[in-house]
């Protein structure tokens, strides 16, 4: 089987695909823009089309050497903050002009010129400044994280038929006024979201832990100190089957078992529950440094459950080493 990402080789951002003689690079990916390709605003689906997107611009690079697609967005959306693919229709957020409101939508990249359809959004307005900052999917359900509100809000769509997608309802992700999200991962039963915060009082960083069927908050990770030199914060979170991995900077690769039978996470909670505050110690962290001693700066799954691939940098350097735990 063949599975499609995107990894950083010779300083640029390529498209490559892994099968049983292990990871091949096809094409390097350009940038939307003058700047260079940032592997975070990469997002590639399986059949080897990758969604490019820096600001309001937005491209989808095909595994071939065909010439990309621009995507024409509406005139109202600022920037492009979350694209999320599902098969060939690929979900976008982004922050709205209009109404103070974030903005979804979908096109299908496999149409010869992919067109913006609009998401239903709950009439609810909040802040532009922190729009749709994530999506997701699990199931038959899209997941689109809102930063325009506190509390944070999580978006639910039915996407049985991807092309029809139905808003359902929201629920709230407990948060404060000064919580910035950063990251977010779901996989098959758990949902991880990553932000941090910053005030008079001190710098905090935070992972929830969630149902990722009903988006029920079940346990933090979380650190504070009032010295925010003290501090180093997770750059990215991966919920990879039963492992919630998470990018930690100069600190490594942060490696949390959820579905271990002999240590399982639920072991070390008192109660489950809705807004729980069931606090983790944070020495249930694994903390692993791959070879190459750089920093980890992402962390990108695979389709074998133990296997991964983590991108580091040192210097002006970035690359990647894929990564098995048993």
């Amino acid at each position: 089987m063949m599975f499609w990402t995107a990894l950083p080789i010779r300083d640029a951002i390529w498209l490559c695909y892994r099968d049983d003689y292990g990871t091949q690079p096809l094409r390097e990916i350009p940038s939307a823009t003058s700047r260079p390709v940032d592997i975070r605003h990469v997002a590639v689906n399986p059949r080897g089309f990758a969604a490019v997107f820096e600001g309001a611009d937005l491209h989808i690079v095909p595994p071939n050497n065909s010439l990309p697609s621009i995507v024409s967005l509406p005139d109202d959306l600022e920037e492009v903050h979350a694209v999320h693919f599902r098969n060939d229709v690929l979900y976008i957020g982004g922050r709205s002009s209009w109404q103070d409101t974030s903005r979804l939508g979908w096109i299908d990249v496999g149409e010869p010129e992919p067109t913006w359809h609009s998401l239903e959004p709950p009439s609810v307005v909040g802040d532009p400044s922190l729009p749709v900052y994530a999506i997701l999917s699990t199931g038959q359900r899209l997941i689109a994280l809102d930063g325009s509100f506190t509390p944070k809000l999580a978006l639910l769509y039915d996407i049985s038929e991807p092309r029809q997608p139905k808003y359902v309802n929201y629920a709230a992700i407990a948060s404060g006024i000064d919580d910035l999200p950063i990251d977010a991962s779901v996989g098959r039963s758990y949902a991880a979201i990553l932000s941090m915060s910053q005030q008079q009082h001190g710098k905090a960083w935070k992972i929830g832990l969630f149902d990722g069927r009903t988006m029920d908050e079940i346990a933090t990770f979380y650190e504070h100190s009032i010295r925010p030199e003290e501090i180093e914060t997770p750059l990215r979170v991966l919920v990879h089957h039963d492992l919630l991995l998470i990018a930690h900077d100069l600190k490594g690769l942060g490696v949390v078992r959820l579905d271990d039978r002999e240590t399982t996470l639920y072991a070390a909670i008192a109660a489950i529950r809705p807004w729980a505050q069931s606090y983790v110690p944070l020495d249930r962290i694994d903390y692993h440094k791959p070879l190459g001693q750089g920093r980890v700066i992402d962390v990108r799954p695979t389709t074998d459950p133990h296997t991964f691939y983590v991108v580091m940098q040192r210097g002006g350097r970035i690359w990647w080493e894929e990564i098995e735990l048993r």
